[in-house]
């Protein structure tokens, strides 16, 4: 039943991101490809079983033909729902870097990461962290349109557990903030998921 209903919200959730077509000054959509010259990755923190442990601080780096997004766990994974690669885990920080392909000039680069879900089924893997709004007056690369942003990846991992280039065989990458109702639903997805995996967890205890 539990996956049925995150298959639900991811389903909910990922054509809001394509459907998308109004976004805010240097924020990116995109699909990746990974090629000989621009791989995806998982840079670190899979596990032999394919899995992320509790703790662990994954970097996972997708790239496209115009973008490449980086995105680092950087406060522990919290629980242990995604060790054996079938399940969902929660985390409190991270830093996500949008940069341009192939000058590596940096396009959008924050740490305001507030919360944030990792549903992982196998080698299908699904990310969603919310992106708290900047204070105004914010200028520069780091600066979130009022209403917050979210970072989503959706992608998938070789069978093998393997870490750096490819090890991300495909998938899709989103840094922006949508317009309000394609924001609204993704909202909706994300404290849902949220909510799940903090179910899960105080269930696991």
């Amino acid at each position: 039943m539990r996956r049925v209903t995150i298959l639900a919200l991811l389903a909910l959730a990922l054509p809001t991101v394509a459907l998308a077509n109004s976004f805010s000054s240097g924020f990116f959509t995109g699909t990746f490809t990974p090629s000989a010259t621009h791989p995806s990755q998982v840079a670190s923190g899979r596990n032999s079983s394919g899995g992320f442990n509790q703790g662990a601080n994954p970097i996972f780096v997708v790239n496209g033909n115009l973008n490449r997004i980086r995105f680092d766990v950087t406060g522990g994974i919290v629980g242990t729902g995604c060790q054996l690669a079938n399940g969902t885990c929660s985390f409190n920080s991270g830093h996500v870097i949008v940069t341009a392909n192939p000058s590596n000039a940096q396009v959008f680069n924050s740490t305001a990461i507030t919360d944030g879900v990792i549903d992982i089924t196998g080698n299908d893997l699904d990310l969603f962290a919310r992106i708290t709004a900047s204070p105004p007056g914010c200028t520069g690369l780091s600066c979130v349109p009022a209403g917050g942003g979210f970072a989503v990846m959706d992608m998938t991992l070789a069978t093998t557990p393997l870490m750096g280039a490819g090890s991300v065989l495909g998938g899709n990458g989103f840094v922006g903030t949508p317009e309000p109702g394609t924001l609204a639903l993704l909202g909706t997805s994300v404290i849902g998921l949220a909510g799940m995996a903090r179910r899960r967890l105080k269930l696991g205890r």
